[in-house]
This record gives C-alpha cells, sequence and structure tokens, in this order.
C-alpha cells in the first residue's frame, strides 16, 4: 500500500508509529523483524506530515495509509478547534422544537463537542451548531479541504445528521431533508437514517442537489474521520478513515460563503447525539 503526497517548503516531516506512538526510524519500527517501510522524498525542506502505515508482517494489522499536512498560512486559510472550550462568540445555536443542547465534555485530547438532540418523542426535532463567520468561499484555482472526527449515538436510525460546510442558516435540515440552499457537507437525513447511511452531499441556489451513494455505513457510538477536499469548482472527493472514496463530478457548485456546520436531530421517540472530537477546514490562497 502507498500514497504520494505533494509537500510545499518551510516545514518538517515527522514519522509515528500509530501504534506506539514513538517516531519511526527511517525504514520502520524499533522492532526489525516486524518493519513498517516508508519513503519519503521531497525537493525542499519538509513540510510537517502524519503518515499511518500497515505492518503486512502483523496478523490484523490494519492501519490505514494517510497522508494528511499542515499548510501554511502564506499559502492557504485554516481554522481548527480541538473543543477544549465552547465559545458562544463563535457558534451559534439554534434549537428545532426548542429542545437540543450543544456543549463541551470532557474527554480524550483537548474535549468534546456533543450536540444532542434533546429528542422528546416528536420527529424533526434538535439543534445545530454554525461557525458565525462565514470563512470559506469556493473558487476555480483553489482547493479546499474539510475534516471531522466524530461519532453518534442513541440512535444512528433516528438521527438526522449534517457535518460540513453551509450557508448560513437557521434551518440547516427542516422536515426531515436537506434546507440550505448552499452547502457541502456529510449528511443523514430522514430516508437514510434507517440505513445509518452517510452520504456526501452539496448543492447551490443556481442548480441543483449532487451527491453521492452512501460513502459509509455508521457504527453506533463507534467514532469515524469524514474529510472531503473540493477541487477548484469541478470535483468533491469524500475520505473515510482516510480513504478516498468516487469523486462527485460538481456540475454547479456552491460559490458563497459557507462556514463549518453540525447538525443533530431526531425521527423520532430516541435522542440522539453527535459526539465531535475535532474539526478543521482550509482553503487555498489562489
Amino acid at each position: 500500500m502507498s500514497k504520494t503526497e505533494t509537500l510545499d517548503p518551510q516545514h518538517i516531516v515527522r514519522v509515528v508509529d500509530v501504534e506506539t506512538n514513538k517516531n519511526l526510524a527511517t525504514y520502520g519500527r524499533e522492532d526489525m523483524a516486524q518493519a513498517d517501510y516508508v519513503n519519503l522524498t521531497a525537493n525542499d525542506v519538509f513540510r510537517q506530515v502524519l503518515i499511518e502505515g500497515k505492518n503486512d508482517a502483523v496478523a490484523a494489522d490494519a492501519i490505514p495509509l494517510v497522508g494528511s499536512f499542515i499548510p501554511n498560512f502564506a499559502g492557504w486559510y485554516i481554522e481548527a478547534d480541538d473543543f477544549e472550550k465552547f465559545n458562544a462568540d463563535d457558534w451559534t445555536v439554534t434549537q428545532a422544537g426548542a429542545v437540543g443542547t450543544a456543549d463541551v465534555l470532557a474527554g480524550g485530547i483537548g474535549g468534546i463537542l456533543s450536540v444532542d438532540s434533546g429528542g422528546t418523542g416528536a420527529s424533526d426535532i434538535g439543534v445545530q451548531v454554525q461557525h458565525q463567520n462565514v470563512t470559506i468561499l469556493p473558487a476555480a484555482g483553489t482547493q479546499i479541504r474539510f475534516g471531522c472526527r466524530l461519532k453518534i449515538a442513541d440512535t444512528i436510525a433516528t438521527c438526522q445528521f449534517f457535518a460540513g460546510l453551509s450557508v448560513l442558516d437557521t434551518t440547516i435540515i427542516a422536515a426531515g431533508a436537506i434546507s440550505a440552499t448552499d452547502y457541502i457537507g456529510f449528511l443523514i437525513d430522514a430516508a437514510d437514517a434507517a440505513a445509518s447511511a452517510i452520504g456526501l452531499e452539496l448543492n447551490s441556489a443556481a442548480g441543483s442537489e449532487e451527491k453521492s451513494a452512501a460513502v459509509h455505513t455508521a457504527v453506533e457510538d463507534t467514532y469515524v474521520t469524514l474529510e472531503f477536499v473540493v477541487d477548484g469548482l469541478t470535483t468533491v472527493t469524500p475520505y473515510v478513515n482516510g480513504v478516498a472514496g468516487t469523486a462527485i463530478t460538481i456540475t454547479s457548485c456552491p460559490i458563497v460563503g459557507l462556514a463549518a456546520s453540525f447538525v443533530c436531530q431526531t425521527e423520532g421517540a430516541n435522542d440522539p447525539i453527535v459526539s465531535v472530537d475535532w474539526y478543521y477546514c482550509a482553503q487555498s490562497r489562489a
């Protein structure tokens, strides 16, 4: 298994063994009998990179090979949050049906943002959180990256869910379906909730909804990393736990300002909760 990353200058490379949380030697683990071979090539000063590799010599060692980067601010706009706190000056919390809460819980490194639908037996009620500032503007010649690590509990089969970028809107999901005019994100709507099927969808006010087949079947109370990459105004590619899915060819990309957004609403008697460990979004400066 291999992956090639294009690296910009002025950063460093660090290779970490995700099983031991130790820096790797040039060619693998300290135990050379079961080495992971990692080859990196760059033509200048390195950029910081996290690479997780599979050890084919160890049974059931199925760590995905993932390459990601930390962009420099000269070339990229970037925002990220590990939710050690939840700042009401940065986020707008909107309830549907006067229920639902968003708050930070202790857990992991940093914190966990709990987006709790507060379900009380009625459908289409819950809560959404949205960054107050639109920070991403799709444009030709730029690249957009969004990612988050999250889980859904109690239960996926009754959860209306969105995670991604949306125009400012207090009803991103309404009556069980996506309602925002312009968005790019991962979605479970009323039609897909019973199947726990997460799809990647986008829409623009000038066009029509475009979506993938289900990119992931969510597992109850189990974390998953969901990411997408938008190239210009032409394609968007989903990634699940670092593995690329089938790209969507975009016919009508949103070209208005978008903000990081999360929605958790209920389809029925249960009280779905989305726990967001972290998120990031970034856009290259053309």
